[in-house]
């Protein structure tokens, strides 16, 4: 062991090695680094983004969180926008994510739980609203065409009157992009559409917009008024008829199939409505197209739903 150690003791290192050395450990530090932020993704420090963003609470819209500025970059002036230009490397890429920037402003959100900033209530999916109905909290986006965003204004009001078939559900860790829409929505629980054998039912609560049409007489015959409607595909939409003959009168529409009485048929409850009243029915098209629709009472008597593709935004 002792001539071992005096081998190794003795071993010549020339005077470049330990420069070398120094010179890989660094090499590898700052590789490891690069990777690591290649990981992080964007917004980056130096980039600077704004998303429009909108909380519903049980139906209400609330005011914009007011001015705030951190040291991490990512902020509001109480305008409606979130301004994402990352100062430090933690708030860049997931450190700029919708949850991240209601903790930067001193609130709390993730997947099942709200408080905003300038308010106490906490909302957790399962708690009672006024009417005792279950809440769940649901995090929504969509793109307001404006990239960069140029005119706050404008986008704010762009995105608020965006139907809710124009958004996807997102999760709370999601990084906004520059333009997009935020919709914070704590409300009732969605409904579930119920498939029967001869039609399907859409809770009211699930469209986004009303379309009336009457059923009257003209020249002996029963006519709709107005006779088609218009649509987007995926849109969510109340059709309330109005019956102003002096019969019983009923509209099914007939869904992708083409075909009638099949279980994807739309038909206004009460199916059969009397003189003077009212029924109503949800209907849904995803796919492009034309679908009729007829008089339960009078078959011959028919009208056309126009299913037109979804807006593609740039």
């Amino acid at each position: 062991m002792s001539r071992l150690w005096r081998r190794f003791t003795g071993f010549y290192f020339p005077p470049w090695v330990p420069v070398v050395a120094v010179m890989l450990a660094v090499m590898g530090i700052l590789g490891a680094l690069f990777v690591a932020r290649g990981a992080t993704g964007s917004p980056r420090i130096g980039d600077h983004w704004h998303t429009a963003y909108q909380v519903v609470i049980w139906g209400e819209a609330q005011p914009p969180i007011p001015e705030l500025h951190n040291p991490e970059g990512v902020h509001t002036h109480g305008d409606g926008i979130i301004h994402m230009h990352p100062f430090i490397p933690s708030a860049e890429g997931g450190g700029a994510s919708v949850s991240k920037f209601v903790e930067y402003m001193g609130g709390v959100l993730s997947d099942d739980e709200v408080r905003l900033p300038t308010q106490r209530e906490r909302y957790r999916t399962g708690d009672l609203g006024p009417n005792g109905e279950p809440g769940e909290l649901r995090i929504l986006r969509a793109d307001s065409g404006f990239h960069p965003v140029a005119n706050f204004n404008e986008t704010i009001s762009i995105c608020n009157a965006k139907r809710e078939s124009e958004f996807e559900e997102v999760s709370s860790r999601y990084v906004p992009h520059d333009g997009d829409c935020i919709r914070i929505v704590f409300g009732p629980e969605k409904p579930e559409a119920v498939v029967k054998q001869d039609r399907t039912i859409i809770p009211e609560g699930e469209a986004t917009r009303t379309v009336n049409i009457k059923l009257t007489v003209k020249k002996g015959e029963v006519v709709f008024s107005p006779n088609s409607v218009e649509l987007g595909a995926g849109e969510t939409v109340k059709i309330v008829v109005e019956n102003r003959t002096n019969a019983l009168q009923g509209i099914r529409a007939s869904g992708g199939d083409g075909k009638y009485n099949s279980s994807d048929d739309y038909v206004t409850e009460p199916p059969a409505i009397e003189p003077g009243l009212r029924g109503t029915m949800v209907v849904r098209f995803d796919e492009p197209g034309r679908y009729k629709f007829r008089d339960e009472s009078d078959r011959g008597v028919t009208g056309t739903i126009i299913v037109s593709a979804a807006d593609v935004e740039s």
